[in-house]
């Protein structure tokens, strides 16, 4: 994995007089992960959110095409506060430290 181009920032939406099932939708906070695989073949990213001191909180694994690759991860429940993102592919890792906002 090289340098990670894109937003890994938050979105958060709420709508005011929808139905709630809409507005349960809206109020989704979602985590926006973009990362390449550099290799010419089909490879498998793990992807872990830690608490800072290590306690790995979210763990999963995720296809990656060659190229670019983009996925949003669900982290509503999650309190507020800095954790730590790590995503390793091909043998490579990478860890990038963000702050989840109100």
């Amino acid at each position: 994995m090289r340098q990670r181009r894109g937003n890994n920032g938050f979105k958060s939406e709420t709508l005011n007089q929808q139905p709630a099932a809409v507005q349960d939708l809206c109020q989704r906070v979602d985590l926006y992960l973009n990362f390449e695989n550099h290799t010419e073949s089909n490879a498998r990213a793990s992807v872990r959110i830690m608490h800072p001191t290590g306690t790995v909180l979210k763990q999963l694994s995720l296809d990656a095409i060659p190229g670019k690759n983009a996925t949003s991860l669900n982290v509503q429940s999650m309190p507020i506060g800095w954790y730590l993102l790590e995503v390793q592919l091909n043998g490579e890792r990478q860890v990038v430290k963000w702050m989840k906002q109100d």
